[in-house]
């Protein structure tokens, strides 16, 4: 009795072995069919292909853009809250001055720098991935900003936190936008293997020298 409970606890146990096995298997071929649809999209597809250290490296630059950027609404924020006192808070002070469209040109300034990441294609690097999708939205975004900053400039009658709300928004698609190029970018560029090939063409040149 005892060797045939074993028996049934092995048989028991293998039956969970298989089914794990059967079902990690099947989870793996879903991944694959997902990331292999994914991979077709426009504009996000070439995030399939980045390895989690293009992210990294890409998080570390945009913060440190974003720092850069939206420096002139802190630094402002703290002035202003200097000059009226204590009628004011810090925050009070921030929201003051990114509420009258501010963050349009703050997007604009983030979505420059696309343009001289997706149009040159170093040498020894893959071409940019979804170039013409990106440049499509980014163009799209810029004209969104652009005319209602105009507008805002021109005294006309938007409605503030209508505005507000759509700068926000354009502000962090512009974001995103900059998140996207950046960690192609990053990925295209294989610093060992750009390492490698100068210092092939550099041994080469000097085996050449002295052959001659």
């Amino acid at each position: 009795m005892y060797n045939c409970a074993v028996t049934k606890l092995g048989d028991a146990g293998r039956d969970r072995l298989r089914f794990g096995a059967f079902t990690m298997s099947t989870i793996k071929g879903i991944l694959r069919r997902v990331l292999s649809v994914l991979s077709h999209l426009p504009l996000v597809g070439p995030l399939v292909d980045c390895r989690p250290v293009d992210h990294f490296e890409t998080i570390k630059q945009v913060c440190v853009t974003l720092l850069l950027a939206t420096a002139p609404f802190s630094l402002g924020s703290v002035i202003l809250r200097a000059l009226v006192g204590p009628q004011i808070t810090l925050m009070g002070a921030f929201w003051r001055t990114v509420w009258d469209g501010g963050l349009f040109m703050c997007a604009t300034s983030l979505l420059a720098p696309i343009f001289w990441i997706a149009l040159e294609d170093p040498k020894g690097v893959r071409k940019f991935p979804s170039r013409l999708a990106l440049f499509l939205v980014v163009t799209m975004v810029i004209a969104v900003a652009c005319v209602f900053f105009s507008l805002g400039l021109a005294k006309s009658h938007l409605d503030p936190p209508y505005t507000f709300h759509i700068s926000v928004i354009v502000f962090w698609v512009s974001v995103f936008l900059l998140y996207l190029s950046t960690v192609y970018h990053t990925n295209r560029v294989n610093a060992p293997e750009a390492f490698r090939e100068e210092e092939e063409y550099f041994f080469r040149s000097y085996r050449r020298h002295h052959r001659e």
